[in-house]
């Protein structure tokens, strides 16, 4: 049992019910509860405070909203239980309610009321989850145990039974429950997968694959949604996660919208198809409809139970946010975290060092607008004050390289933004797995997709990002990336968004940059030895070429060490022919994120051969003056004339001799 002692009789008391409600006769099966609560509570003083829900006056459904079954939240560390029959109960034997509440209570169990905990995991794995949370974060978490779903039978109207819990003091708030939507439907686009590419195409997965744990090999990644192929040939083995007691189901029949996901994230490096951006990561995936309904926060909870801190939850997901109309378009629809009971997991599961990634939505929405700080029983995580931890995505346009419909990074339409959107991926012309368009030769098990969109397509390449950044910070310093440091890395390094249709001001953050972010852990440059100076021998005319034996060893001979980059790349400015004389070459050692060392070393060419001279043939000639005939006597032209020299490295040897001027 979780124990808390505090006082009871301000908690007791309970408001009056309306007759209007009161005369539906309807209520609640005991639900009673101790205050036992976990030690860490007594010293909560020293977080800072949650948010105060509001309560509406009257409740109404919106647009989305399943009809039949709500969500209730107890006040924070009630220690509330359900019965084998599935009905609410007080575990310690103090009622917290009594008379006309208790009534009421009694009234919905008789009317035939369901009650289900709105949770993935036990109370005590829950418990320890949040108060690690608090510890880590500094803020008050809500009590993950306390979130319950209440199912009315098909003659009831839940939102009457919603206006009662809301009418109770020990009910935080009674609120919807989301039905499921459609996946996104992709756009037009082009056979491509340049999101892999260096910046400012893509997120330079191709760099951290090049480094050790680049590809993603210590994460595992969870997908959160309900539309897979698990038998494509080009995805890798992937576990699948459903609750005990839990049957999952697709409720729109169609497998495609995960399977192009996964494609993203881990389309197998095998020389065919397409290859995902964390090739290497483990993945798992998490329905989130089951054949008693769509249960996604209880599908989250479940899924990190098998999860350490650096690994990464992807919601594939969007919900109906204020300004959803209908299942005609997509207008409206938000990130799932506007739902208060997959917020306060989301916040647990960030104190806790998960990484979680959401797709913004599809919705056409701006976060910053003013619905979206009001409303919503006061649950408004948008707001700068309430930031989640978790990395909302938007979709940007891709490259004009690659046939971008706009700007390149500039927003999408369809795209939601606003200031709580922190990165964005390519919402277009994404090359993946699935669907057929790009390629359905060999039948749906080598379907290939160059169509797939939205930030549907573009949260897998933001959650490859985080996963290869994590992956190899494990592999390089033996630790994890926390959430709050990954999300800001990435933030700060990426290629900023661009105007385009719509202006950079309608924020969707930067596309990844992972040799930027990963090159900012990289402190020194690296060290280079030269080799030692030589001579040699000239070869050619006018000196000895770069290939010479001695040489090429020479300028093989740096040797260089780098403690991030296992093979930096050594370069010299040696000439094609070392000239005779002294010629001083610089040696400079470049490692992956482009830090560099150089050092000199000296090659000097001597020339000590000398030239080969053959003379010409011995003459006789008449005097032709008193004192002989002199040398420049037109007989001795030919003689002197006849002379010849080679040498290997003067094409021109000039010639001396000491004939007399008369002979």
């Amino acid at each position: 049992m979780r124990t808390r002692s505090i006082v009871l009789s301000d908690l007791l008391a309970l408001p009056r019910i309306s007759p209007i409600r009161s005369s539906i006769g309807l209520a609640i099966a005991t639900i009673v509860v101790s205050f036992a609560g976990p030690a860490w509570s007594q010293t909560a003083g020293f977080l800072d405070p949650r948010p105060e829900l509001i309560k509406p006056e009257m409740v109404e459904l919106a647009p989305g909203s399943d009809p039949r079954r709500c969500q209730v939240k107890f006040i924070d560390d009630l220690n509330i239980g359900l019965e084998a029959a599935g009905f609410p109960t007080d575990r310690s034997r103090i009622s917290l309610n009594s008379g006309q509440a208790i009534a009421a209570m009694t009234g919905i169990q008789a009317a035939g009321g369901r009650w289900s905990r709105n949770t993935g995991a036990t109370e005590a794995v829950l418990d320890d989850l949040r108060r690690k949370a608090e510890i880590n974060l500094g803020r008050e978490i809500a009590d993950l145990n306390n979130f319950f779903i209440l199912e009315a039978p098909d003659q009831i109207d839940i939102t009457t039974w919603m206006e009662q819990l809301n009418d109770l003091d020990d009910v935080e708030l009674a609120f919807p429950l989301r039905l499921p939507v459609a996946p996104p439907t992709p756009g037009d686009f082009t056979a491509n997968q340049g999101y892999l590419d260096p910046t400012t195409d893509g997120i330079d997965a191709e760099f951290a694959w090049t480094l050790p744990g680049g590809t993603g090999s210590n994460v595992v990644i969870v997908d959160l949604e309900y539309t897979w192929n698990l038998n494509h040939d080009d995805l890798p083995a992937i576990t699948t996660i459903i609750p005990p007691g839990r049957t999952a189901n697709d409720p729109f029949g169609e497998n495609n919208h995960g399977t192009a996901v996964l494609g993203e994230l881990a389309s197998l490096n095998n020389g065919f198809g397409t290859t995902g951006c964390a090739y290497g990561a483990t993945i798992r995936v998490a329905p989130t409809s089951f054949t008693d309904g769509y249960l996604l926060n209880e599908a989250f909870q479940n899924a990190l139970l098998g999860l350490s801190a650096g690994d990464c939850v992807l919601f594939e997901q969007q919900i109906q946010g204020p300004n959803y109309i209908d299942n005609t378009s997509q207008f409206g629809l938000i990130a799932v975290e506007w739902d208060l009971a997959v917020y306060s997991s989301i916040v647990t599961a960030v104190g806790n060092g998960i990484h979680v990634i959401e797709a913004a939505g599809n919705g056409s929405q701006n976060f910053d607008a003013p619905e979206y700080g009001v409303g919503n029983g006061g649950h408004w995580p948008f707001l700068p004050a309430n930031d989640s931890g978790a990395i909302i995505v938007g979709a940007g346009a891709a490259p004009a390289a690659f046939n971008g419909s706009d700007t390149d990074r500039s927003r999408l339409d369809f795209s939601n933004y606003g200031s709580r959107v922190n990165l964005q991926g390519w919402g277009q012309r994404v090359w993946t797995t699935g669907y057929g368009d790009g390629y359905s030769a060999e039948g749906v098990d080598l379907w290939y997709d160059n169509s797939f969109g939205g930030t549907s397509s573009a949260s897998p390449i933001v959650t490859s990002a985080v996963a290869l950044l994590e992956s190899w910070h494990e592999s390089e310093f033996g630790s994890v990336v926390t959430p709050a440091v990954a999300r800001t890395l990435l933030v700060s390094t990426g290629a900023a968004q661009q105007s385009g249709t719509f202006p950079a001001s309608e924020n969707i953050g930067p596309r990844p940059n992972l040799s930027a972010a990963i090159c900012t852990f990289d402190a020194a440059s690296p060290t280079i030895d030269c080799p030692d100076d030589i001579v040699v021998e000239c070869s050619e005319y006018d000196g000895t070429p770069a290939t010479d034996t001695e040489i090429a060893a020479f300028l093989a001979g740096a040797i260089a060490s780098d403690d991030f980059d296992p093979s930096p790349v050594i370069t010299t400015d040696a000439p094609a022919l070392f000239p005779d004389g002294p010629t001083t070459v610089t040696f400079t050692a470049t490692d992956a994120c482009g830090k560099t060392s150089s050092c000199q070393a000296t090659v000097t060419v001597v020339d000590t051969t000398p030239p080969v001279i053959t003379c010409p043939d011995a003459v006789t000639v008449e005097c032709s003056s008193h004192c002989g005939t002199v040398e420049t006597d037109p007989q001795l032209v030919d003689f002197f004339n006849g002379v010849s020299a080679v040498d290997i490295c003067d094409p021109d040897p000039t010639f001396s001799n000491n004939a007399p001027d008369c002979f």
